[in-house]
């Protein structure tokens, strides 16, 4: 493989359709090229059916047929089946391909195809009794006839990693508030372990400074990170759904704008706080509460010393301000934390959030763990506690790297009958309207 410029990936899927093919016989197919720096890489993205209608190869991620996120570019061709293939001919030019498909019994009209002087680039892909037969060809486009054969790579074993009881994962939706460094890392873990559906909520663009933490690269910086985000996942699995949206939840928001994207929240089976914003979490917890959904969340400590990941489950947990609250408890009978936990949600803070990008990983796999277990309802869960403090190094309360400290709370049901909200989520809650007023006149007062 090392010294093929040209390569093609064959999918589990698309191999059994062609094997499935009856002899003798020809199939349309939708060719999608990938341009990478040491090869160019072909895949088949839609294979015709009996009324010759082009479907979706259903294993392969949708980011590859399209022109965006890759540079790639798309074509069509054939794939003609015959016992005749099963002996590896000598095909070194078109004209000789033509020749033993002509032999074999196919008609050629429509693989050397002439447009303003020009060739159509064709894929012509051959295939005999067993799947040692296959070849792929690919008629070059130009005013010169031009045939090259790719090197295929087949899928193995090691392509079928996920359990019976992953593939559950693929029906339930998640939706995850901020896209920084936690919640990008937790969101590309979570399709590779099986989670196919999602919807993004966050407003910020990607800036050069988030780069140091975050899942996604300089490709996308200036891009808001949602919509970059659904690209990204695009191109981790096959099936995966995004909805994406550029809201900013506990901010200065249109009533419609802000009542939509909770209104989709409310729809989603399972919740992730990635913001660290204790408003956005006032919000999510009504949310969860009111719909019985379960809500998850985490925090990285500024330094990179450490973190938390907590979760609230319906039927299981107390619910997710009675959690918090206990959390917040418990920490008030600890010495003074080094450094408080990082917000980053919203890019206000005074300091930025020091720390390595593997120390923010670190909550984040944590995290993407917490979520699985959850969302695959395990009983009993591998996870007996609420609240988990993680610590990466020695220092505030934790001993050793590693040291995990499970955090014993107890509070409130998910009853929504009563008062669920305390003095205190009351005053934050006013605090941040009074916020948001100011900064609305300070938009709409005319200058002095």
């Amino acid at each position: 493989m090392r010294g093929a410029g040209r390569r093609f990936v064959a999918t589990a899927e698309l191999l059994a359709t062609w094997m499935a093919l009856p002899r003798l016989s020809r199939t349309g197919l939708q060719s999608s090229i990938v341009y990478n720096s040491d090869a160019i890489v072909m895949f088949v993205a839609k294979v015709a059916d009996a009324q010759d209608v082009l479907q979706d190869v259903i294993d392969l991620p949708k980011g590859i047929a399209t022109s965006l996120p890759l540079f790639s570019l798309s074509g069509d061709g054939w794939i003609f089946r015959s016992d005749a293939f099963d002996q590896r001919q000598s095909i070194e030019s078109a004209g000789m391909l033509v020749r033993v498909l002509t032999e074999a019994g196919f008609a050629t009209d429509d693989v050397l195809v002439q447009e303003s002087g020009k060739y159509k680039a064709k894929t012509i892909v051959l295939l005999g009794t067993a799947l040692s037969s296959l070849r792929v060809l690919l008629i070059d486009s130009g005013e010169q006839l031009e045939l090259l054969e790719h090197r295929i790579v087949f899928p193995s074993l090691s392509d079928f990693r996920l359990s019976e009881e992953a593939q559950q994962l693929a029906s339930v939706r998640v939706g995850i508030a901020g896209l920084g460094s936690v919640g990008s890392k937790a969101a590309i873990s979570l399709a590779r372990a099986g989670v196919r559906k999602f919807l993004l909520v966050d407003d910020d663009y990607l800036s050069p400074g988030n780069i140091v933490r975050h899942e996604l690269s300089w490709a996308y910086v200036g891009t808001h990170k949602v919509r970059a985000m659904r690209d990204a996942l695009s191109l981790i699995a096959p099936a995966v759904r995004v909805d994406a949206m550029t809201t900013r939840l506990a901010g200065q928001e249109s009533a419609v704008s802000a009542a939509a994207a909770l209104k989709d929240l409310a729809s989603c089976d399972l919740l992730i706080d990635a913001t660290a914003n204790p408003e956005v979490f006032l919000l999510l917890a009504a949310l969860a509460r009111k719909n019985g959904k379960p809500l998850c969340w985490a925090e990285v400590f500024a330094g990179g010393y450490g973190g938390m990941i907590a979760r609230a489950r319906p039927k299981h947990d107390p619910n997710p301000l009675a959690v918090r609250d206990a959390y917040h408890a418990y920490l008030a009978t600890l010495p003074d934390a080094p450094f408080k936990n990082a917000a980053g949600y919203d890019g206000t803070e005074e300091q930025p959030l020091i720390a390595y990008d593997s120390d923010v990983g670190f909550v984040a796999t944590a995290l993407t763990r917490l979520v699985i277990d959850t969302a695959l309802s395990r009983d009993p869960s591998e996870y007996p506690y609420s609240v988990y403090l993680l610590g990466m190094r020695r220092e505030w309360i934790f001993e050793a790297p590693f040291d995990t400290r499970p955090v014993d709370v107890q509070g409130e049901g998910w009853e929504s009958d009563g008062d669920v909200v305390s003095d205190k989520d009351r005053i934050a809650v006013v605090e941040a309207l009074l916020r948001m007023c100011e900064e609305l006149r300070a938009d709409t007062d005319p200058p002095t």
